[in-house]
């Protein structure tokens, strides 16, 4: 669970999603290395260990930066879980380089807002609300994953997770430059798949779950109604964030 910001460029600046035609297309934005400079150099000490997937940590939270594979970089995404401080940084790295960041659970551009914090704090209450503590008052139990645990992955692709016995497949979905998550428990007849072909079933799944676009609106995707909110997606994501920084030794 996170505050999300979808990253990218145009052939001119817009003040609203509503005045993009549909003839417009994002344009590159630089190589993949160039454009992980700039992010550096806007948050620093961001780990690049993974080059396709930048996390960055401060006494304000926590920022990974989903910059996909494709050269050249044509749009990138951020999946926030930090306080409102990290809003100004994101806006004055995209106004230096004429890039508009899309608040995705407003559908507005930070940069164009008069309160671009607002769409990150209604985040902060529902996760408060979900759990009735704030990011940085939950116990240690918890903030690890719990009894959860990465058992594979596909770095910036997906990620395979156990809890007991259910399995959950957290898909990272890519459509140009808007990008999320996608969170399912496998079934009996997929995890029947997964016992007999391991890995190579799940990357297999995987794929077809990214390819059905579940999260596009209108999309008839027979994976989308299997989509996880609430306690299991916040767990999961704690989990999977807990397993990146301790293979990347990151206390």
């Amino acid at each position: 669970m996170s505050w999300d910001v979808s990253v990218q460029r145009f052939s001119r600046e817009y003040d609203s999603v509503e005045d993009i035609p549909e003839s417009e297309r994002c344009v590159p934005i630089g190589s993949q290395a160039a454009v992980r400079a700039l992010v550096s150099q806007f948050f620093p000490g961001t780990d690049w260990s993974e080059p396709s997937w930048g996390i960055f940590e401060s006494a304000n939270g926590l920022i990974e930066f989903n910059m996909g594979k494709g050269e050249p970089n044509t749009g990138f995404m951020m999946h926030v879980r930090a306080s409102p401080a990290v809003v100004r940084p994101i806006i004055e790295m995209c106004r230096s380089q004429h890039w508009q960041a899309l608040d995705c659970s407003s559908g507005g551009f930070l940069e164009k807002s008069t309160n671009a914090e607002n769409g990150l704090e209604q985040w902060g209450g529902y996760r408060d609300q979900l759990f009735g503590v704030g990011m940085h008052d939950m116990p240690a139990a918890f903030t690890s994953g719990g009894a959860m645990q990465v058992i594979d992955h596909e770095p910036g692709g997906w990620f395979l997770v156990q809890d007991g016995e259910k399995l959950f497949l957290d898909v990272n979905c890519s459509h140009g430059a808007v990008s999320y998550d996608f969170v399912m428990e496998l079934n009996d007849r997929e995890r029947s798949g997964y016992a007999m072909e391991g890995r190579t079933f799940i990357a297999a799944l995987a794929e077809k779950v990214q390819s059905s676009a579940p999260g596009v609106r209108g999309s008839p995707s027979p994976y989308g109604h299997r989509h996880l909110q609430g306690n299991v997606r916040v767990k999961l994501d704690e989990c999977t964030i807990a397993w990146i920084k301790e293979q990347r030794g990151v206390s």
